[in-house]
């Protein structure tokens, strides 16, 4: 979570954005490791990849060592990895107990909305609402992290072997799809897989009745989320 935090505030600053006046100044980053008997502090913005973490294995070989390594779409990677496994089999960049990152921010100054809505009045309410729906715009002029496509070969060269071996069901994605797209719609895929069993064993609050229903509600070819005319004209 802090590495996505480090890497959101990267973008804030390339883009020059307003948002960024209105939200806490990190003010250290690193990690915190334990080596023969005594910790380090390792100062850390989130970008490379340190040497503690590649000699305790918590990457894969092909990771890239440039940019955000564990943010967004370290994310989404990890997630197709874990995609459709119990949680006792799925993998966690945090599962090493001797490394700890950690972030130091300023402090928010002021109060809850919610020890102040009953104060508020009509005006201050609007007032506020405005605000936030500016912050919002700033938000969506955002672009996404970017996307080094050849990061992914390895992702992909498990995808095929995954759909060589019958591990999961073929997804055919068109031409033109881009790679984030391809590697969201085949996640979508193996989290189906099984998923009435998952879903048992996960047991309460899910009633049974919606579980044996579950196959019937989720579509067969994710693939097809893709050309929105098809979908719509499907709809229609």
């Amino acid at each position: 979570m802090y590495l996505l935090q480090l890497e959101f505030h990267s973008l804030l600053d390339e883009a020059n954005s307003p948002l960024s006046k209105h939200i806490p100044n990190v003010l250290a980053s690193g990690i915190i490791y334990l080596e023969n008997g005594s910790y380090t502090n390792l100062s850390w913005d989130g970008k490379g990849i340190p040497d503690v973490i590649v000699e305790n294995n918590m990457i894969r070989k092909k990771c890239s060592i440039d940019g955000f390594s564990f943010g967004v779409w370290g994310k989404k990677q990890l997630e197709y990895r874990n995609a459709g496994m119990p949680v006792d089999g799925s993998v966690s960049l945090a599962g090493n107990s001797s490394i700890w990152p950690y972030m130091i921010t300023k402090r928010c100054e002021g109060n809850m909305f919610a020890e102040l809505r009953d104060r508020l009045t009509w005006e201050d309410t609007t007032n506020l609402a405005s605000f936030l729906g500016e912050q919002l715009f700033h938000l969506h002029l955002l672009s996404y992290p970017p996307l080094n496509v050849s990061s992914f070969s390895d992702i992909e060269h498990e995808l095929s072997l995954g759909e060589a071996n019958g591990c999961i069901a073929t997804v055919h994605c068109k031409s033109n799809s881009a790679a984030e797209w391809r590697l969201f719609t085949r996640t979508l895929t193996k989290m189906r897989k099984d998923v009435s069993g998952r879903l048992t064993k996960w047991g309460d609050p899910i009633p049974s009745k919606l579980i044996e229903k579950i196959d019937e509600y989720i579509p067969p070819d994710f693939a097809e989320l893709l050309n929105i005319s098809e979908v719509l004209l499907y709809l229609a």
